[in-house]
């Protein structure tokens, strides 16, 4: 016998995890940008309400595939990282000057949220990039006009919402990323389609505004956002998933009965190499 035990064969989970991760960031990243677009238009949802603190959302609403913000959220502020669109002449050009410069002139008028602490030990200087920052997260946005003009004059990459929800400190700072470029909401013990993006799967395969989902590949959603965000992760994003569309039983105003409505998936790297054992070197044995 060589000098040479068995090759040690190694099932990691992690690496396999990380593997899957950098291959679905490198594939979803998107070389043009532009601002979303809706249908219907989002001022007709009137998904913003305002109020003597602010302006909340109306209904619970899924923002993105693992975060859901409630009514009672104070909304703050929507920008674009790292070029900080909102507060720089970066806005995307177009004809409607007027509304363009409303949403400036918005941004200006925003309150300060919060006083900048003094820095701790020796000064350092920081990057415009890094004042631009700070300057967005001490915005308070008081008027939904202006998030809806957000929405129409933002690049859609990397768009952001900061806002921060009742009784907690600490401001979150999340991703907007309609699943499949829908805005779900919960209205009254239902999960409705309130808007679709023109670009988006949904609208692209036949959902429909006013769309209240029942179920998903068959499993009932029983009218719960969370329900729906869960099986909607498992579905598309689950290593062992064994389905190639994700199919959606919807009630549809006007129809009789149900419909489904199937959004085809990405090849699954289900029996790919990443289900195969990661072979090491050999390793010598001790004598």
């Amino acid at each position: 016998m060589n000098g040479f035990g068995q090759p040690h064969i190694l099932f990691s989970s992690f690496t396999k995890i990380f593997l899957l991760f950098s291959l679905f960031i490198s594939l979803s990243v998107s070389l043009f940008s532009a601002p979303m677009k809706f249908v219907p238009d989002l001022k007709q949802s009137q998904i913003f309400a305002e109020d003597e603190n602010g302006v909340h959302l109306k209904y619970p609403i899924i923002i993105n595939p693992y975060t859901i913000i409630s009514p009672e959220a104070l909304l703050r502020v929507i920008y674009v990282k790292p070029e900080m669109e909102l507060l720089t002449t970066g806005l995307t050009p177009t004809e409607n000057e007027g509304q363009k410069k409303g949403l400036a002139e918005a941004a200006s008028r925003s309150t300060p949220a919060m006083e900048t602490e003094p820095q701790q030990g020796a000064f350092r200087e920081e990057t415009p990039q890094q004042k631009e920052m700070k300057m967005i997260q001490q915005t308070v946005w008081n008027t939904g006009s202006v998030f809806y003009q957000a929405f129409d004059f933002l690049d859609a990459e990397d768009l952001r919402i900061i806002y921060k929800e009742k009784n907690k400190k600490s401001l979150s700072d999340e991703p907007i990323n309609f699943p499949e470029g829908m805005v779900l909401a919960q209205i009254d013990s239902k999960v409705v389609i309130i808007a679709l993006e023109e670009n988006g799967n949904g609208y692209q395969y036949g959902l429909k505004a006013g769309d209240q989902i029942l179920a998903i590949n068959d499993v009932g959603i029983n009218g719960n956002l969370s329900d729906l965000l869960s099986l909607y992760r498992k579905e598309k994003f689950g290593i062992r998933r064994t389905r190639s569309s994700l199919k959606f039983l919807v009630e549809r105003n006007g129809e009789n009965s149900p419909i489904e409505v199937s959004i085809p998936l990405p090849p699954s790297l289900q029996g790919s190499i990443l289900d195969e054992p990661i072979v090491t070197e050999p390793t010598r044995k001790k004598h």
